[in-house]
C-alpha cells in the first residue's frame, strides 16, 4: 500500500461499528491493565464486589491515569462473572482485600437484571448465528443441486451428439 493510500485510510471517517470495536478494545485493554497490576482485587475467573468508589482509591494510587481506570473498571463491572459475584450481603473489597461494605439487595436485583440482558443478548446472537449458518447449508446444498442438474443436462446434450 503506498503512502498515500495509507494516509487516504487513515483520514476516512470510521463507521459506527469501527468505532464501537475501537472502544471496546481501548476498554478491554485498559482492563487488561486493571488485572494485571491488580490480580488479587480484579480476578476474572474469581469476581468479587468492589468497594463502592474503588476508582478513588485507583486514582491515588497513581499506576493508571483517571481515563484508564473509568475504561476499566467500567468494563471490568459489566462482565458476566462480576454480575455473579453481587449477592445480598456478600463482601465487598478494596484494593488491599479489605471488607469495604457490603452488597444490598437493590444491587443484587440490578445485577440480576442485568445478567437478564447479557442473556437475552446472547440467545439472540445465536439465534442471528444458527439462522446465518441454516442459510450458507441451504445456499451450498441448492449450489451442488443446480451444478448436478447442469451435469445432467451436458450429459445428455453431448449424449445426442
Amino acid at each position: 500500500m503506498s503512502e498515500t493510500q495509507k494516509t487516504e485510510q487513515q483520514n476516512k471517517p470510521l463507521s459506527d461499528n469501527e468505532k464501537r470495536r475501537k472502544a471496546v478494545e481501548a476498554n478491554r485493554a485498559a482492563m487488561k491493565l486493571l488485572l494485571d497490576g491488580y490480580p488479587q482485587v480484579f480476578n476474572l475467573e474469581n469476581a468479587r464486589p468492589l468497594k463502592v468508589g474503588i476508582h478513588q482509591d485507583l486514582a491515588k494510587d497513581e499506576k493508571l491515569s483517571k481515563t484508564k481506570i473509568r475504561k476499566a473498571l467500567s468494563s471490568y463491572v459489566r462482565q458476566f462473572d462480576y454480575y455473579k459475584s453481587i449477592v445480598e450481603g456478600a463482601k465487598r473489597i478494596d484494593l488491599q482485600e479489605n471488607e469495604a461494605g457490603i452488597v444490598t439487595a437493590d444491587e443484587q436485583k440490578h445485577a440480576e437484571e442485568s445478567i437478564g440482558q447479557i442473556e437475552a443478548k446472547r440467545q439472540e446472537r445465536n439465534t442471528k448465528r444458527k439462522k446465518a449458518q441454516q442459510f450458507k447449508k441451504n445456499k451450498q446444498e441448492k449450489e451442488v443441486r443446480l451444478t448436478s442438474k447442469l451435469q445432467d443436462l451436458i450429459s445428455k446434450t453431448n449424449q445426442r451428439t
